[in-house]
């Protein structure tokens, strides 16, 4: 996509939809990650309590 070739309006609201595209990207990806670490955290401090 070329930003550069768009008219104002247009391209700013292209790069605002990339940008909240890329912020949910994070935010799953962080997800998936506190869906894996959280159990493992429960299990390691359980395990090193016991």
């Amino acid at each position: 996509m070329a930003l550069m070739d768009q008219p104002i309006q247009q391209a700013l609201t292209n790069a605002l939809t990339m940008a909240a595209q890329a912020a949910g990207l994070m935010v799953l990806v962080l997800i998936v990650v506190i869906l894996i670490d959280v159990p493992f955290q429960l299990w390691d401090n359980a395990k090193s309590c016991a």
